[in-house]
């Protein structure tokens, strides 16, 4: 794995396009509300769990570039989703709108690629998210300490943000 580019272009698997998918259809269906059912709890668990999610199981489609623009442009879209919703009462907490996490999946997508060039800097290995078995299924093999590290960092970031976004807004 350590001769293969760092950013490279290959073609979508089903997970890709799934995932994909299954996320746009969930933004529209937030945006739309076509039957008004979705909640503030409901918003606040997409927002949060988007950055965690493209971590823990779309690692492996993050490392193709094609996939990581394709996330990148969408979380632009979630920026948009955030304006366009967070006015809106019913998206409303005391301490500010339930969207507001989704100005930062952007950033979390920076900095999974920081986290790759890091990973392939000390181990000349794909990074990879933790697991159970502490065995990757992708890549077949064990987590090292610098996956781990990795993941603390992002997590750590990911835990500031979260608080920060609840103190300072």
């Amino acid at each position: 794995m350590a001769n293969r580019n760092l950013f490279y272009v290959k073609r979508m698997d089903n997970w890709d396009f799934y995932s994909i998918f299954i996320y746009v259809a969930i933004s529209l269906i937030i945006y739309f509300d076509p039957y008004g059912l979705i909640t503030k709890e409901m918003v606040l668990f997409y927002a949060y769990l988007t950055p965690l999610f493209l971590y823990l199981f779309n690692y492996k489609s993050l490392r193709k570039l094609n996939v990581w623009i394709i996330w990148t442009i969408i979380s632009l879209l979630d920026i948009v989703l955030y304006y366009e919703i967070s006015g809106i009462e019913k998206f409303m907490f005391v301490r500010g709108p339930a969207s507001g996490f989704l100005r930062y999946t952007w950033i979390f997508l920076l900095l999974f690629q920081l986290l790759r060039v890091i990973s392939f800097k000390f181990q000349e290995m794909e990074l990879v998210a933790p697991n159970k078995g502490s065995i990757d299924i992708w890549d077949n093999r064990r987590l090292t300490f610098v996956d781990n590290i990795c993941f603390i960092i992002y997590g750590g970031i990911f835990v500031f943000m979260g608080v920060a976004e609840q103190v300072f807004n």
